[in-house]
């Protein structure tokens, strides 16, 4: 009996000191990484989710390394910074006259992925399990769901717009979010795996303070705690289960309240109202709340309901390529799952030196409106000092060849408008939260627009007005044909434009009129006059512009990496175009055999046949002579001069035309097969150039540093006024290692850039005052100083990527469409060069 009592007293010992084997059973890691431009800009792991049992449970743990939040005892607590708290969600409830509802657990999406967040909220009792049981809250039933799957071990998954979600049904735990901002390289995953070992440890909370009655010290994250208690009261009073004093007695908690959202998600019937009720309604729960209401004008995204509320002049109205043939050929991507036809215009205005787009259909009043913006905003950057007009013009030239996105936001305080409340609630499955419009490359007015989620497509603004918002950015007669920028039109715009688009010059003429008739999808109206762009303006010119002082370059010993491309230290972008994350879809190639001669070289290392024949043996491929152009992920540094290199071209509508449309390994089309020998969309492109400098100079000024290579080949790069703060602390990032997604595992630290003057990231947000605070500049130019085009194959060099590791500086040269690396030059720094 002793013995007995004995070991009883050590097994109580035991499980009060270790809270995770009395309190919760079942444990979840989760961990989070947020890309950015393709590159992850942040990340958190290790975060531990604990319940302690499936399905309902009465006690909830998460912890990351700073915070802790837990449901126990009917309590939520947390701590925050120094500071414990607690609302006890029993007495909450009861305050409320809500005693018969419960709580469920909602996970975070809408305004932080940074890490899975929880808050309680309260809900109507409709389960067996009564409270203090609670659950988590798989699905968020204001999400939309366009698909559903249901996948192996209990895992269930829905799309919701640019959502993904998936969950375990057994367990009611998220095991994965992703969501994506395509167009703007932006992607946020959370992903949780169940486990049962190396878990950290489960820290206290020391006496929490209770703030349960003072709603206006609930931390941020208590959000959706707040918005479910306006939702119930506000539902009962539109219900007519309560009064409007009874929200007056509980103002406290409807701080900066979201009304119009609310009343969007209602669960009353509000379509069976009749109007005037319903308006009175709103009008008086409008002015009961006023002060409480919160307010953003920042919103550049709005719904509007008439085109007489259209601002401005209306400069153009054009349909959006929504056919088929733009389908097929992806420049046109739909959600499946919903009717397009909700879109189908886009017209431009003009207001007060402003612009906007309106997209619309031209059945349905409904219409959204994105603006206001000034299109210099989404051209070219502003200088702290004013560029020389030879600086200006090669700048401007180079800017038409950079692609960039912007992300126009919609703030959550909508305007409290039946008609918009109505809407918002009928077509619930179309949410528009932000629109991404993309200046693409390749000549003035080639415009990608992404609704995420629900649709990405393109349009094109002709020439004639693409001239007169040129006067209106530079205030000048001029026109973008005064740059040498190229341009061209899909077929689809072409037929619309023909009193609108035109060519200068008889060469341009000439072009024109061949594309007309002879080309396929698309057509000239006017090719790149890089010489124009650039004329005399020299190196020497744009650094006497961007450069504050002058400097004394040293040389430095510098070597070619020749071996294996490691394609986990480049950005996502990058990796995915190389194949290196995508084998089937990659959009660069190697020339296979043509005779006898080329069979004397083996094929590259990691050579595989083109569909349909992926599986079969690469060298009895290799050797059949094909002469074709087959997608290869290259291995090696060195390949990329032993072999002939093709890439795929890029087209106006975002198109790349050298990319398989079908992307099975074992299927292909007679368009993908014809694919292989069409050298005009898979380009052959020489990087012997890339590989010819002998000679690195380098300098520093201030916190700047300037780099310049040479070689024997009348060949050289300039780059400018590197910010070494920011490279030294990109450089020394923490490395993100995924415990359980070894392909998320972080290797990119450095900075990167285009090939240009003071280039924009690949996307951002949009502003009113683009600005860098270090102007960097990198361009390709002869011994005299010229400036060489560097989109041209012989160079075909687009990005630059810097690092350093210890004393090594690294430098890596990524090709046309920042497709594949091409070389990485390794130097060794002078002794505290970096101090």
């Amino acid at each position: 009996m002793s013995r007995l009592m004995g070991n009883l007293l050590l097994f109580t010992v035991i499980t009060m000191l270790n809270p995770l084997s009395v309190a919760a059973k079942i444990h979840f890691l989760c961990e989070n990484t947020q890309v950015k431009n393709g590159v992850i800009n942040s990340f958190q792991k290790n975060q531990l989710i604990s319940i302690s049992s499936t399905g309902h449970f009465n006690h909830f743990s998460s912890q990351d390394e700073n915070t802790l939040y837990q449901y126990t005892n009917k309590s939520w607590i947390w701590n925050e910074g120094e500071g414990s708290f607690k609302l006890d969600l029993d007495k909450l409830r009861r305050s409320l006259g809500l005693g018969s509802h419960s709580y469920k657990l909602r996970y975070l999406t809408e305004d932080n992925l940074t890490k899975l967040e929880f808050s309680p909220i309260l809900v109507e009792q409709n389960s067996d399990k009564k409270f203090p049981m609670i659950s988590v809250e798989t699905i968020d039933p204001r999400l939309p769901i366009h698909r559903t799957w249901r996948l192996p071990k209990n895992i269930r998954a829905i799309t919701s717009a640019n959502y993904y979600i998936e969950y375990n049904d057994k367990y009611s735990l998220l095991t994965r979010i992703i969501q994506s901002l395509n167009s703007a390289f932006l992607k946020n995953t959370i992903s949780c795996k169940r486990m049962e070992e190396d878990l950290p440890h489960l820290r206290k909370i020391i006496s929490p303070r209770d703030i349960t009655h003072s709603p206006n010290l609930w931390p941020k994250n208590l959000a959706p705690l707040r918005e479910s208690i306006q939702q119930i009261l506000i539902d009962d009073y539109l219900s007519d289960r309560i009064s409007l004093s009874t929200i007056k007695k509980h103002k406290k908690f409807f701080k900066d309240i979201h009304l119009a959202k609310l009343l969007i998600h209602s669960n009353a019937k509000l379509e069976s109202m009749k109007p005037k009720s319903r308006n009175e309604k709103f009008n008086l729960l409008t002015s009961l709340l006023k002060d409480q209401l919160s307010r953003d004008d920042s919103s550049r995204v709005r719904r509007i309901f008439s085109s007489n509320l259209r601002k401005g002049e209306e400069l153009l109205n054009i349909p959006i390529d929504t056919s088929k043939d733009a389908d097929d050929r992806d420049a046109f991507k739909p959600n499946k799952y919903l009717d397009m036809s909700i879109i189908s215009r886009v017209a431009l205005h003009k207001s007060n030196g402003q612009y906007f787009f309106y997209f619309f259909n031209e059945k349905d009043p409904a219409q959204f409106e994105v603006g206001p913006f000034h299109f210099k905003n989404i051209y070219w950057k502003n200088y702290k000092n004013k560029l020389s007009s030879c600086s200006d013009r090669v700048m401007k030239h180079l800017n038409e060849y950079e692609r960039k996105s912007f992300v126009f936001s919609r703030s959550d305080s909508l305007p409290i408008s039946d008609e918009l409340i109505l809407y918002e609630r009928k077509f619930h499955k179309y949410p528009l939260k932000e629109i991404i419009i993309t200046n693409n490359c390749r000549g003035p007015g080639n415009i990608e627009f992404e609704w995420p989620g629900i649709m990405k497509t393109y349009f094109q603004l002709p020439i004639t007005v693409m001239d007169k918002i040129y006067k209106d950015m530079t205030d000048s007669e001029g026109s973008f044909f005064d740059l040498g920028v190229e341009s061209r039109t899909s077929k689809f715009y072409e037929s619309l434009y023909n009193d609108q688009n035109y060519s200068p010059g008889l060469k341009n003429k000439a072009v024109s009129l061949w594309s007309k008739y002879f080309e396929k999808g698309y057509r000239w109206y006017a090719i790149n006059d890089f010489s124009k762009g650039t004329k005399n303006c020299s190196i020497e010119n744009i650094e006497k512009d961007l450069t504050e002082n002058k400097t004394d370059f040293v040389d430095v010993e510098f070597k070619y990496e020749m071996g294996r491309i490691h394609y986990d230290q480049f950005p996502v972008e990058t990796r995915m175009k190389s194949g290196y994350n995508r084998i089937k879809t990659p959009l660069v190639y190697v020339k296979t055999p043509c005779n006898d001669e080329d069979l004397k070289q083996d094929p590259p290392k990691h050579f595989y046949p083109p569909k349909p024949l992926y599986d079969t043996d690469s060298l009895e491929y290799w050797k059949k002579k094909t002469c074709s152009f087959a997608p290869i992920n290259f291995f090696h540094y060195e390949d990329l001069l032993k072999y002939q290199v093709h890439l795929s071209m890029f087209e106006v509508d975002g198109v790349y035309t050298g990319q398989n449309r079908e992307t099975s390994l074992q299927q292909t089309t007679e368009f993908d097969l014809k694919l292989l020998k069409n050298d005009k969309v898979r380009v052959k492109f020489d990087f012997k150039n890339a590989y010819s400098f002998k000679k690195l100079k380098i300098s520093k000024s201030g916190d700047k540093m300037h780099l310049k290579l040479s070689g024997d080949r009348d060949f050289n790069l300039s780059l400018g006024n590197i910010d070494l703060n920011k490279l030294r602390e990109n450089s020394n990032k923490t490395v993100f290692k995924s415990r359980f997604r070894p392909w998320a595992t972080d290797k990119v630290k450095g900075i990167y850039k285009l090939i240009g003057i003071n280039t924009f990231d690949l996307s951002s947000y949009y502003s009113d005052n683009p600005m860098s605070e270090v102007e960097t500049f990198a361009l390709f130019h002869r011994d005299s100083g010229e400036i060489l085009n560097h989109h041209l194959p012989e160079i075909g060099i687009e990005q630059w990527f810097l690092r350093v590791r210890g004393n090594e500086l690294i430098l890596d040269l990524i090709s046309h469409e920042r497709i594949t690396p091409v070389a990485r030059l390794v130097a060794q720094l002078p002794t505290n060069f970096l101090l």
